[in-house]
């Protein structure tokens, strides 16, 4: 996301979570209310991160969640937001290129050298 600003995801009246990266798609004349990927770090919340994050994240409408396993060293990538959730759950090595696709685009994220120094 470009600039300083904060993006909140609206997710429900008492859901506003503030992911540590979000990726929006830009629409001209409308500022974003949901992001179309959220990426979350988990290092000591993994519990919350992991099985709560993606359900508000589904429920936000956004495409793609994945929840950085700080300590075991993966992505765990969730996508097809459905009620409750997700449709599919993967998990990604950090040895490994994250590929997803949004709206036709496709995004290749080189995991070892974004979290080199997270380990």
């Amino acid at each position: 996301m470009a600039g300083a600003d904060a993006l909140t995801v609206l997710a429900g009246p008492r859901s506003q979570p503030e992911p540590g990266v979000a990726v929006v798609l830009r629409r001209p004349g409308a500022h974003p209310d949901t992001a179309a990927l959220v990426v979350e770090v988990a290092q000591s919340s993994q519990r919350l991160d992991l099985v709560h994050e993606p359900r508000v994240c589904a429920a936000a409408g956004a495409s793609v969640c994945g929840v950085v396993d700080l300590p075991a060293h993966e992505v765990v990538v969730h996508t097809g937001p459905v009620e409750g959730g997700c449709a599919s759950v993967e998990r990604v090595p950090w040895s490994a290129a994250l590929v997803v696709t949004i709206e036709g685009h496709e995004l290749s994220l080189v995991l070892d050298e974004l979290l080199a120094d997270s380990s």
